[in-house]
């Protein structure tokens, strides 16, 4: 007979979240619609509009959890949240927290996620602290800003040096309390996962409050009535689980009613409409980038793939009859299958998925052969800025850690933003409606990327947009390729902040190639 210890740990949200006390540091799982343990942070809400307890919290979590208003927007109260250190932000979808950070009302960081979920190991196994050069050159860097997106004030990063090197040595942050989800709890306590697309450090989260002298909050949507049959599907053992909330109305992914085992690994299976990304469906400039970006991939490489236009890079190399020759990852683990545009880092198909902190182990020693990346702001030197700009606050997600030491980084981007709209004339590019905002920019809002650093590191960089092709140098950005139809100086140097090199020849993208699909239909 199976000894029943879970029996003890069963508790409502209400009675959950009383272990959270004023002060505390806790950590929460999410990304997004995923693995958020939405009905314990609602009920850690409810309990401080109610009885104004628990207050001052510090959060330190790799990822957002939830969006608009769910998730992280529960804690999103002057007064129950006092700092908070994460790695990623949302204007659009979490209002409260943005908010908070922008009007000074807690102290805010923004990490590298990478080094946000190995802080979590390096805290579970009672380390002082992370060292790295993630980070060296960006805002990150404390002779810049130190990690601190607003009136923070407490140093959480040093330089050090060992052997005549520069580092990175980013401080270890106890943990009080732990508040992940998983699917399943069985008789002993034990945590599975077996309708989450994926891992995202739970067992980091919860071993870092075990070791810390803290409690761990496991919410799931059922019970077995046994143990797991293999030892190997239990994500977070019951013996470092605390409480356990059972909510049989949770989703495996916020807002969607059904399980999908495709996300899973449990099934494999051709995807439907609407699980996919149509190329035809996006908008002229994206597909002449994703299809010229492209080119940029070589048989075989190992590729990452970073938030917004690159997403769709996987149905283009579909369209493209490619999508075989290249192994596409994201961030949060997943490896091969297609990733599901909805919602970021899930894939469809996986052929095998790391824990976080090992994808981007992968990730910052090296082991990508090319990253695509969407562009927010870049300048002469090659520094670019993906985290905060023009009001909007986005954090620097998996980018710091991801182009650390990639062979080949490929920004992919319009020249400018803000009602672009290009065609295509007799075999011309036409620039219909210049957008209102300049990407090529004097000065960088923020440094998530320093060019320099990047290069030594032995990186090439390249930025794919509508209009040409660029290449990142110690002499500037090098002009190599442009569309038809377009004046370097009228379409390109007009609304670039900085002089540019031209290639000498200059060579020319084959428009009809990038505007015409495979079955012969063209863009226009």
């Amino acid at each position: 007979m199976v000894r029943d210890t879970v029996s003890g740990k069963l508790t409502d949200p209400d009675e959950a979240v009383a272990s959270v006390t004023p002060g505390s540091t806790i950590t929460i799982s999410g990304l997004g619609n995923m693995l958020c343990p939405e009905a314990t942070l609602a009920a850690l809400e409810e309990s401080y509009l109610a009885d104004g307890t628990p207050e001052s919290l510090t959060v330190f979590t790799p990822i957002r959890a939830g969006n608009e208003d769910t998730g992280l927007e529960h804690l999103a109260h002057e007064g129950l949240l006092d700092r908070l250190i994460t790695g990623s932000f949302n204007t659009a979808t979490q209002p409260g927290i943005s908010e908070l950070v922008t009007t000074n009302a807690i102290e805010a960081y923004a990490f590298p996620m990478g080094v946000a979920f190995q802080l979590l190991e390096q805290q579970a196994g009672g380390s002082p602290g992370l060292l790295t050069e993630v980070g060296l050159g960006t805002y990150v860097d404390p002779r810049r800003k130190g990690a601190k997106y607003n009136r923070a004030t407490g140093d959480l990063v040093e330089v050090r040096e060992v052997n005549d090197e520069e580092y990175l040595f980013y401080r270890t942050i106890p943990i009080d309390v732990a508040i992940i989800k998983g699917t399943t709890v069985d008789r002993r306590g034990n945590v599975s996962i077996e309708h989450e697309p994926n891992e995202l450090g739970i067992r980091d989260m919860a071993m870092a409050a075990r070791n810390s002298g803290g409690t761990v909050i496991a919410q799931v949507k059922r019970i077995s009535e046994s143990t797991h049959g293999n030892g190997r599907s239990v994500a977070v053992p019951g013996d470092i689980v605390d409480h356990v909330v059972v909510d049989p109305s949770q989703r495996q992914i916020l807002g969607h009613d059904c399980v999908d085992e495709a996300l899973t690994g449990g099934i494999h299976r051709s995807l439907r409409p609407g699980e996919r990304s149509d190329v035809d469906a996006l908008e002229l400039r994206k597909r002449i980038i994703l299809r010229r970006g492209l080119a940029e991939a070589k048989s075989g490489d190992l590729v990452n793939l970073g938030v917004g236009m690159p997403v769709y890079l996987p149905a283009v190399a579909k369209e493209r009859g490619r999508f075989d020759e290249i192994t596409i990852t994201t961030e949060h683990g997943n490896i091969g299958g297609t990733p599901n545009p909805e919602e970021f880092g899930s894939h469809y198909n996986f052929e095998s998925q790391l824990k976080s902190a090992d994808i981007f182990r992968l990730y910052q020693g090296g082991g990508l052969d090319v990253s695509f990346l969407g562009l927010a702001q870049i300048d002469a030197f090659g520094n670019v800025n993906n985290s905060n700009f023009a009001g909007i606050l986005r954090g620097p997600g998996g980018f710091i850690d991801i182009t650390n030491r990639t062979d080949r980084i490929v920004f992919c981007g319009s020249l400018t933003a803000g009602g672009l709209d290009v065609a295509v004339d007799d075999g011309e590019l036409v620039v219909e409606s210049e957008g209102r905002n300049r990407k090529f920019v004097e000065t960088v809002e923020e440094v998530t990327l320093n060019g320099e650093t990047a290069l030594d590191a032995g990186s090439t960089i390249t930025v794919i947009t509508e209009r040409g092709r660029f290449e990142v140098t110690r002499d500037g950005l090098v002009l190599t390729e442009i569309a038809p139809g377009i004046d370097v100086d009228e379409d390109i140097r007009r609304h670039v902040a900085f002089d540019i090199v031209v290639d000498d020849p200059l060579a020319t993208y084959d428009l009809d190639a990038l505007t015409t699909s495979p079955d012969g239909r063209r863009s226009g």
